[in-house]
């Protein structure tokens, strides 16, 4: 007897699901619940490899702090040489008298590795200018490391153990704001014309990179993770306030 239209197709259909097939609504569930789960997925995904960045940036901070008190113990009680301008003779820089503690000689720390992974910047870490230089005594001109008389650090022994070594930074130094105040405005720029000129958030720190907290490491050689409000305000003295 010969089938109807209808009939056919439902035998057709009853065919493929039995060959174990899909039917196009089945289909578009499985896509629909596959998207879901991506979309609750995907968030604690990021979530986790910022994490996994945050925890790698954290361990580059004390090694590298680790390195400058082996430096210092090394050179009677000497912290790096340091020059705060780019155009200084290399030597000066402290990051590249880290280096070869690395094994990595005429490199620099923080810029040709060791660099915070969560940002792209030029330089990722920077050292705590008041603390780690000799106390402010000269002004900016005379500070460019060109004096040869200028030897640009202080002594590990005027650094206190919870004063800030080193810390996500924009720029190889960080100005602490007990020397460059913060201006009232809601992007707390420095007061200084040097920084606002080119748009840099707290005197050179970084809080933007790890959700308005910044990786530092300490005198003692510790390192933890510091928030913007406890920065700003001075917690347990982390400024330094370097003494004769």
């Amino acid at each position: 007897m010969k089938q109807s239209v209808g009939e056919q197709l439902r035998s057709q259909s009853h065919d493929r699901k039995a060959a174990g097939g899909f039917t196009l609504v089945e289909l578009l569930v499985v896509i629909g619940i596959i998207a879901l789960l991506i979309a609750i997925l995907l968030p604690a995904l990021n979530k986790a490899r910022e994490q996994a960045k945050t925890v790698q940036c954290l361990s580059n901070a004390r090694q590298i702090a680790m390195v400058i008190l082996l430096y210092a113990n090394e050179n009677k009680g000497n912290l790096p040489l340091f020059a705060p301008d780019v155009n200084s003779p290399i030597s000066l820089h402290w990051q590249h008298q880290m280096a070869p503690y690395f094994n990595r000689n005429g490199e620099e720390v923080g810029r040709d590795f060791m660099r915070c992974p969560s940002v792209d910047g030029w330089y990722t870490y920077g050292v705590n200018y008041t603390a780690i230089m000799a106390p402010p005594i000269f002004t900016y001109g005379n500070a460019l490391g060109t004096d040869a008389r200028y030897k640009g650090s202080g002594k590990l022994g005027q650094i206190k153990p919870s004063t800030i070594l080193l810390m996500d930074a924009n720029m190889f130094y960080v100005f602490n704001p007990a020397w460059w105040t913060l201006d009232n405005a809601p992007d707390n720029d420095s007061n200084s014309n040097i920084l606002s000129i080119y748009g840099y958030k707290y005197n050179f720190a970084d809080f933007q990179r790890h959700h308005m907290t910044s990786n530092a490491a300490f005198g003692d050689g510790s390192a933890h993770n510091v928030r913007l409000d406890e920065w700003k305000n001075n917690k347990d003295q982390m400024w330094g306030y370097p003494t004769p």
